[in-house]
């Protein structure tokens, strides 16, 4: 992980990526975040937690600064989907360690790993858009936000199942599912 850091800093590419995102979003938010995304998975892969986050913090967290990110938003966004190059394809250690175990096919193994972890993928998106969640704002706002994200990702994660008390029917599903997009940002 040293060696990867040292070689973004001495290359100056880490600062590229921090401008490839400003640049290619057009200044918006979820773009952004979305490139941060996909940057944090690809960088995280085949690595352990700590050196997938630290790098891919020392990388990505002053693209997300710049654009008024509050700093612990801005690394617990990063840190989740570093952590989630774990499970998701292609390289997938987690799923893939988990298929070779129970003798499965790994790629099934992976695509139902990033199934059943689809709340994991949302509520970085949440911390963003709902700094209420890590603690910033009145206590109010703070308990709307604790409460509404418990809804929301209880509400996608009955979705994705397919079940919530009983086996969900598929227009239940269609909407436990708008209604947890709709919870994304914290609030009624």
């Amino acid at each position: 992980a040293g060696i990867i850091v040292g070689i973004l800093t001495q290359t100056g590419l880490g600062l590229k990526f921090a401008m490839i995102i400003i640049t290619y979003s057009g200044g918006s938010l979820l773009l952004s975040l979305v490139f941060t995304m996909f940057i944090a998975i690809i960088l995280g892969m085949g690595m352990p937690t700590t050196p997938a986050y630290a790098i891919s913090a020392s990388v990505l967290a002053p693209a997300l600064i710049q654009l008024n990110v509050p700093p612990l938003a801005a690394h617990l966004f990063i840190f989740y989907f570093a952590c989630l190059s774990a499970l998701t394809p292609p390289v997938a250690l987690a799923s893939f360690a988990a298929a070779a175990i129970a003798n499965a096919k790994t790629w099934e193994v992976g695509f139902q790993g990033m199934r059943f972890a689809i709340a994991g993928y949302i509520v970085p998106y949440m911390f963003v858009y709902g700094p209420a969640l890590i603690l910033k704002g009145e206590w109010h706002e703070i308990v709307i936000a604790v409460i509404t994200g418990i809804m929301g990702t209880m509400a996608l994660a009955a979705s994705i199942q397919g079940w919530l008390l009983h086996k969900t029917r598929l227009v239940e599903r269609v909407l436990l599912f708008i209604g947890a997009l709709l919870l994304i940002k914290p609030g009624w």
